[in-house]
């Protein structure tokens, strides 16, 4: 393995960052009973958006 650079390890968590503001905000947006679900459903969600 080779190192990562600075610049994958900035792009990294400016993608982290976003993550958990999307999610802060949705849980902000609805009731939340059960959070394994509530990031399963999102989890999936998301899962469209990977290009295979």
């Amino acid at each position: 393995m080779q190192a990562i650079s600075t610049s994958e390890q900035i792009k990294a968590r400016s993608l982290a960052r976003l993550i958990v503001e999307a999610l802060i905000d949705a849980a902000n947006r609805q009731a939340i009973s059960d959070r394994s679900a509530f990031l399963d459903n999102h989890t999936l969600a998301g899962l469209s958006l990977i290009p295979l």
